[in-house]
């Protein structure tokens, strides 16, 4: 061979290695590795197959003890793609153990993914995911992104008061208050929290207010995408907690009027809706910018307004011009998938909501249902055509004439069921949901319960951000006198008569009088006002959207949504006095604990209102930080001592009020449906806060639970002649200082009802506690005693057969049945 021969072999081989290696780059870059032989799967994720081939595959599995995070930092777990190729896959925490060195009990799992290009869209596929850590990175962002992230008011939110002064926000910026959520190799997601300013101050008769309306950002950079997906929550509710006159960004203020709200992103870029409303105004483009009106202006010549405490939801995508779609399948969750069950190669069970070894679903984390006898076709039909009842009423902004959309749209806000926040109805109020979205796989499902958050959340005019956005909390409102603390405001839900520690009676009104004066309120406004936020003892209607989101898709919005609403909870339901003179309010739980003082073990008012209180606080507590549950172990610990201290000592009965509502008011007496949801908050207590954290409070609440729970089964709860337990019993008189009803219940001490309706559940919480098989044949005879069964007793009929609130007892009979 020739030097020169020689030479040009040479160089051939160099570039072949140079192309060999940029390939090896390229794969590592992407996360993507090729390899012969990958361990049994631990979990699958299933979805419907997308239009694109090569995506980010995200999805929520519940994990055993010491899963993640690991000690090493690194991810746990990679993705085995159709080709046999594995995709390296980022890794975030969503719920949490009571015991916090057990580290995480469900997570995210996301990986850049390659479907097979034969299959068509649409079509349900399964991803493998294996054991098999892999090292931590940065998600790669692409330079349009990049440009946009460093922009200055690249992202600016803007509005006008009613003088026409303008307000505006720089979404990008660290202003008051920063978090990051998610961070790994395939998304960024950072929380910002700020408030619209005026640009140009001003004092006198058209003075500026200090501020406009506050507005969280939640904003995800995925990895080599042009999209940026962004969730904005607006609101009228800064908490006032800083009192020093040079804060005035958390001042609190009176009903805000507004011409618009506009969102300007660079030119070339655009905005994608979750849902064009009527209320969503069309891009225009000027000076380089793109201005979209996330709230379009009225075109009559009158302002929108936003209530005290008021808020509202969007979610949005931002992408270059020109690939919308691209942006819009990640709105839609066209990415997301859903953990399934079976096993694998080696017979293990998969990691899903169905192994009982995982389930760790919602509060409760008990084993979900597989509803064998509901076909998955038609549960997804179902969910499909719940979908687009909603979707056409949001994006015609129509009232659908009945429950739930009963009003029209009304401006920013298109409210969720009746104006009334307490509406009598069992409608949604259900202790189990989302888990048919779960089993389908269904992304309309998702889109259904996202929508419906939206709806539900702008109805909620009960929400108090401080400064950094964080909701208020019951510590930062503690004052002393002398060596008592108390908390110097009469608060329920929002603010009752009396001292206003928030500072909404002293904010200006001077534009308030002035529209007034002018006639410039939206004709929807005494509508809108009226609207009250769901209250206490129906609290569940609003908790079980966000709840869903959290844990079927890691939503930070909504795990933000609901420690608001714990905070109103426990500021509403708290050891402390309302004033400085010690007094406490009548609904407080220092009253509670007085009465129980008193009287002990003779029952005490105590029903569905905290129930819901219970499940707020423990969804806020499975997804909280170790700080926030830190700090809010004492309240779960002072109900533990409170409900062992109240139950009734010989019938096991917790709640005794006295209620026109109950049996004309002669009596103290108990509902089967709040006890029912008291028993499920309590479960939850039990699942989610003290299992392996604290032995002596778990035995105390386990027993308070299984008094109750018998009361239920057996007297006094149970009518023998209707086989179902009674719906309103009498507990005692109504002198608490009389006995109580022990072995017979008085004339006129139960009314003519039974309740299959919210029960269900608590004959498998107490199966589960006590191994009585009373439990058992209780749950089949309240279904019909002809059964042979409690499987056949509890899937008798379809999906709507209550089988929100009898998931527990179908999941029990199927363990039964298929063990």
């Amino acid at each position: 061979m020739s030097a020169a021969s020689s030479a040009d072999v040479t160089r051939v081989c160099l570039l072949r290695l140079g192309r060999a290696l940029a390939t090896l780059a390229s794969i590592l870059c992407l996360g993507v590795l090729a390899r012969a032989q990958t361990p049994p799967p631990v979990a699958q994720l299933e979805l419907a197959a997308p239009d694109v081939t090569e995506f980010i595959l995200r999805g929520t599995i519940p994990v055993p003890p010491n899963t993640f995070p690991r000690p090493d930092g690194r991810s746990p777990f990679k993705v085995l793609n159709h080709d046999g190729s594995v995709s390296l896959a980022q890794c975030e925490v969503v719920t949490r153990y009571p015991d916090e060195t057990l580290g995480a009990d469900v997570v995210e799992v996301l990986a850049r993914v390659r479907r097979d290009a034969n299959i068509t869209p649409g079509t349900y596929i399964r991803f493998d995911v294996f054991l098999e850590p892999n090292d931590w990175r940065r998600p790669r962002t692409t330079a349009p992104v990049q440009a946009l992230r460093t922009t200055p008011y690249g992202l600016e939110l803007r509005t006008r008061d009613c003088f026409g002064n303008l307000y505006r926000a720089d979404l990008r910026t660290n202003d008051l208050g920063y978090e990051q959520r998610r961070y790994g190799r395939e998304v960024l997601e950072e929380r910002r929290h700020t408030v619209l300013r005026p640009v140009a101050p001003v004092t006198g008769a058209t003075a500026t207010l200090p501020h406009m309306m506050g507005v969280h950002a939640y904003m995800s950079t995925w990895s080599m995408e042009n999209v940026v997906t962004l969730d904005l929550r607006v609101h009228n509710a800064m908490s006032g907690l800083d009192k020093s006159t040079s804060a005035t960004a958390d001042d609190a203020q009176k009903a805000m009027y507004f011409d618009a709200l506009e969102l300007r992103v660079p030119s070339g870029w655009t905005v994608v809706s979750e849902i064009d409303d009527p209320w969503l105004g069309l891009p225009t483009t000027s000076g380089g910018r793109t201005t979209v009106e996330l709230v379009k202006a009225r075109t009559d010549g009158k302002l929108h307004v936003i209530g005290e405490q008021a808020q509202f939801e969007r979610r949005i995508a931002l992408c270059p011009i020109g690939q919308e779609a691209r942006a819009k399948e990640f709105l839609d969750f066209h990415f997301v998938g859903f953990c399934r069950t079976g096993t694998n190669s080696n017979g293990q069970k998969l990691w899903s909501w169905w192994n009982p070894q995982t389930a760790r679903y919602y509060p409760q984390r008990h084993l979900l249902p597989l509803l064998p006898q509901v076909s998955l076709g038609s549960i997804r039909t179902k969910l499909r055509n719940d979908l687009l009842s909603i979707e056409d009423a949001l994006a015609h902004g129509i009232a659908l004439g009945s429950y739930p959309i009963h009003e029209a749209g009304l401006g920013w806000a298109h409210p969720w069921g009746v104006a009334y926040g307490g509406m009598t109805s069992g409608s949604e109020i259900f202790l189990y949901d989302g888990f048919p979205t779960a089993l389908a796989a269904s992304r309309d499902g998702l889109r259904y319960t996202s929508l419906r958050h939206r709806m539900y959340t702008c109805r909620m005019p009960d929400a108090l951000f401080n400064m950094d956005g964080t909701p208020t909390r019951l510590q930062d409102w503690i004052r002393t006198n002398g060596t008592m603390q108390y908390v110097p405001s009469l608060f329920f839900q929002t603010l009752l008569s009396g001292y206003d520690m928030f500072g909404f009676d002293v904010a200006p009104n001077h534009q308030v009088t002035a529209v007034a004066a002018a006639g410039l309120q939206p004709d929807y406004e005494s509508t809108l006002f009226g609207y009250m936020p769901i209250d206490l003892q129906h609290l569940g209607r609003y908790l079980n959207s966000p709840k869903t989101l959290a844990w079927l898709t890691n939503d930070a919005m909504a795990k933000d949504d609901l420690r608001m609403q714990a905070e109103v909870a426990r500021l509403s339901f708290h050891h402390l006095p309302t004033a400085a003179s010690g007094s406490a309010i009548v609904s407080g739980m220092l009253t509670q604990l007085q009465f129980v003082a008193a009287n002990p073990n003779k029952g005490f008012s105590f029903g569905r209102g905290h129930g819901w209180s219970i499940d707020a606080m423990c969804a806020a507590y499975s997804l909280g930080d170790s700080a926030w549950r830190a700090q809010s172990r004492d309240w779960f610990d002072r109900i533990v001592g409170l409900v062992d201290d109240g139950q009734a000592s010989c019938t096991g009965v917790l709640q005794a009020a006295i209620s026109n509502k109950f049996l004309g008011g002669q009596f103290r007496a108990r509902q089967s449906i709040e006890q029912a949801i008291v028993e499920n908050g309590l479960w939850s207590m039990r699942e989610s806060v003290y299992i392996g954290v604290d032995p002596s409070r778990l035995v105390r609440l386990e027993q308070v639970l299984v008094n109750s729970l018998y009361s239920m089964v057996q007297f006094p709860g149970w009518n023998t002649a209707q086989l179902a337990p009674r719906s309103i019993i009498a507990v005692g008189p109504t002198d608490v200082q009389q006995p109580l009803y022990c072995t017979s219940l008085p004339s006129g001490g139960s009314d003519s009802y039974v309740d299959r309706y919210q029960t269900p559940s608590s004959f498998a919480y107490g199966w589960y506690l006590t191994g009585d098989t009373l439990f058992l044949e209780r749950a089949i005879e309240m279904q019909n005693p002809a059964f042979p069964d409690l499987y056949t007793a509890m899937h008798s009929g379809g999906l709507g057969n209550n089988i929100e609130n009898k998931c527990a007892a179908m999941a029990l009979s199927e363990v039964f049945n298929y063990p």
